[in-house]
């Protein structure tokens, strides 16, 4: 099973960020969620969300975006991504734009191949295990090394939030149906 870039329920899909400026003739630094994380420059139409609130752990926007901007270059510079984008041409038009998300529409995404899910169709799925106990839902994911983390989040019997991560592997991840909207699992309750 493979995962690709957040998406958001307003059907925007959240590719990455501008994390800062680069030179003083508008170009931003940019960093990519997609995998490879150059596949940012194939989509020539940004988006750029106003709001950041919890856009790292959510991994979506509110309806509030500039744009579209049209990515005019972009490129690899060391282990950095620089983007020029259209109507950005000074350093401090750059800077204005540093935080925002970038996003696309969900609809330019292709469909993902049988077995692959976007991490947005994911969030807010109930997840249970095997012997039927309920462990939350999907809060958010993380990208680790190793595999991917399904952030699964619940209360316990005093209302106490609790956290469960959960690797996203055959060996736990049994079974995703987007259309009830629940992931089984091989996981203990208790863990």
């Amino acid at each position: 099973m493979n995962l690709h870039a957040y998406s958001s329920p307003e059907k925007y899909i959240v590719l990455g960020e501008i994390t800062g400026h680069y030179g003083i003739k508008g170009w931003v630094k940019v960093k990519s969620y997609t995998r490879p994380f150059q596949q940012i420059f194939e989509y020539p139409d940004w988006y750029l969300s106003l709001d950041k609130t919890n856009r790292k752990r959510k991994g979506w926007g509110l309806n509030s975006r500039l744009g579209p901007f049209n990515l005019k270059s972009g490129k690899k510079i060391g282990k950095n991504l620089v983007a020029w984008l259209s109507g950005v041409d000074s350093r401090e038009a750059a800077e204005s734009l540093i935080g925002k998300s970038i996003e696309i529409p969900e609809a330019w995404l292709p469909a993902p191949d049988n077995g692959e899910y976007y991490w947005s169709q994911l969030i807010g799925l109930k997840v249970t295990n095997v012997a039927g106990a309920d462990l939350g839902q999907v809060d958010h994911l993380l990208e680790t090394g190793a595999n991917d983390v399904l952030v699964v989040s619940d209360f316990d019997q005093n209302d106490n939030s609790i956290e469960r991560l959960l690797p996203w592997s055959e060996q736990v991840v049994l079974d995703v149906d987007l259309e009830q909207g629940t992931i089984m699992v091989d996981w203990d309750a208790d863990f």
